[in-house]
């Protein structure tokens, strides 16, 4: 069964990576909950363009770029919010 829109993944990871960064700033728990979300959604059609069934798209890695760094914006929150 062929996917309708193979960059869905791909544009998930990125809208929910950016997301994270922001949620990451304010609540660091969704940030970090929501960072590891958008590196499993943009690391399944990096994989899958490995294999070769799909183009890697962009957005892709910019999900999961974006979701790493929602992952850091979240953990240097937390310190924060415990040291004062």
């Amino acid at each position: 069964m062929q996917q309708k829109n193979p960059k869905g993944l791909a544009t998930a990871a990125l809208v929910v990576g950016i997301v994270s960064i922001i949620a990451g700033a304010l609540v660091p728990i969704a940030g970090i909950v929501l960072g590891l979300a958008a590196v499993v959604l943009g690391a399944v059609p990096l994989v899958r363009a490995q294999r070769g069934t799909e183009p890697a798209p962009r957005s892709a890695t910019a999900g999961l770029m974006c979701g790493g760094a929602g992952i850091v914006v979240a953990l240097v929150a937390f310190t924060f919010y415990l040291n004062t």
